[in-house]
C-alpha cells in the first residue's frame, strides 16, 4: 500500500479516488497536502542516501547519477532536483546483463544507448 493510499484511507471523508493532488508548497487541500507530503518525504530520503554514499565514496554528491524505474519514477523526476535518468526497462537490461555476458556490452549500447551504471534505483 502507498504512502498516499494509507493517508487517505485514514482520513476522514476523503476516498481514494480524491486523495489524487498535486504538488504545492503550501497545500489547501487535503488531496493536494498528502501528495506533496509524499513527495517531500521522498525528496528527503534521496537526499540523505545521496550524501551518505558520497561521504562513502568520497565524492561530490553531484557525482552521485540515480536512475528511476518503476510506475512513478515519470511523476517523481521533475521533483528530484539530482541528477537522475528514467530507465524505463531497467529489469530487461539486467535480464539481458546476466544472459549474455559479455556480448552485453556491445549489444546493450545497440538497444539502450542512454544506459549509466546505477547508484541509487527507485522502484
Amino acid at each position: 500500500m502507498s504512502m498516499r493510499s494509507i493517508l487517505a484511507a485514514s482520513t476522514s471523508a476523503l476516498t481514494l479516488h480524491l486523495s489524487v493532488g498535486h504538488y504545492a508548497d503550501f497545500p489547501q487541500s487535503t488531496a493536494d497536502a498528502i501528495f506533496s507530503g509524499a513527495v517531500d518525504a521522498i525528496q528527503g530520503a534521496v537526499q540523505s542516501w545521496r550524501k551518505r554514499l558520497a561521504a562513502k565514496e568520497q565524492t561530490a554528491e553531484e557525482n552521485i547519477h540515480m536512475i528511476l524505474t518503476g510506475g512513478d519514477s515519470a511523476l517523481l523526476r521533475p521533483y528530484l532536483s539530482e541528477h537522475a535518468t528514467i530507465a524505463k526497462h531497467l529489469v530487461l537490461e539486467g535480464i539481458m546483463t546476466m544472459t549474455l555476458g559479455q556480448r552485453q556490452n556491445d549489444i546493450q549500447n545497440d538497444l539502450f544507448p542512454d544506459a549509466i551504471n546505477p547508484y541509487i534505483v527507485f522502484d
